[in-house]
């Protein structure tokens, strides 16, 4: 538990040094400009700081709520196909990578009954994908989705796995009943 905690203050010390020292040294600068008289200086280095605080913040925003654009490029990487046009991401969690080197990703967007089937046939007809009568993991998006999700018969197959036990990387793409939902995770390990 030790090694843990100085583990997270070493990073939570490089993270402020990251930050910080730019941050100190615009405001210092700043400063120096103002006493010599150069007004509109010390006013661009003022912008300049609040500009970098507001791209330092815009970082960890991003970090902690991941944009609809990651949970697209996701679904790209995970099915080899491009983010449908009628595609709307309704709902995701993404984690940042952890102490242990574990990432998660779960998803659920909605599309247009055409590029559902679309979508589906395309997974269906990947070799890289089985199908599954039951996901081996689930995640928020995949536990609501279970709700709503009555076993079909193998040749009408809805959850799709790809999973790479040597690496730890497990992946699913469930297709829910309702014809414009589907759901998709990863997890790396």
């Amino acid at each position: 538990m030790g090694e843990v905690a100085s583990l997270l203050a070493l990073m939570v010390l490089c993270v402020c040094a990251l930050a910080g020292l730019p941050a100190a040294g615009l405001w210092a600068l700043s400063r120096w400009l103002k006493r010599r008289n150069h007004q509109r200086a010390a006013v661009a280095a003022q912008v300049l700081l609040a500009g970098f605080g507001a791209f330092c913040l815009s970082v960890v925003y991003s970090f902690y709520f991941p944009l609809d654009r990651e949970f697209e490029n996701e679904f790209e990487q995970l099915t080899g196909l491009s983010f449908p046009e009628s595609g709307e991401v309704v709902k995701g969690e993404m984690s940042g990578l952890d102490l242990g080197g574990d990432y998660y990703s779960n998803a659920q967007i909605q599309v247009s009954p055409k590029d559902y089937y679309l979508i589906l046939g395309r997974i269906s007809a990947d070799f890289s994908f089985s199908c599954d009568t039951q996901a081996p993991f689930a995640g928020e998006a995949e536990k609501s989705a279970a709700t709503l999700y009555t076993p079909l018969k193998p040749s009408s197959c809805r959850i799709f796995t790809k999973h790479t036990p040597e690496r730890g990387l497990y992946q699913t793409v469930h297709f829910l009943p309702d014809e414009q939902t589907i759901t998709f995770s990863r997890i790396d390990e």
